[in-house]
């Protein structure tokens, strides 16, 4: 049965600021101004794979 730890539960609170973040800044919410989103696109693409090598690995490293 796989664990759900501390390096996954970190993985997803940051996968979710990430969507928080885009939303936020790209949709113009809470009266800041609107971001383009093609400019955070690189961006979010290299942390979401980061994140996922991050996922991978620590699947690898079960008890």
């Amino acid at each position: 049965m796989p664990r759900f730890g501390v390096v996954n539960a970190i993985a997803c609170v940051l996968r979710g600021q990430l969507i928080a973040m885009t939303l936020i800044d790209s949709l113009g919410w809470f009266g800041v101004a609107p971001v383009s989103f093609t400019g955070r696109l690189s961006g979010l693409l290299v942390l979401g794979l980061g994140i996922y090598l991050v996922l991978i690995a620590s699947a690898g490293q079960a008890l």
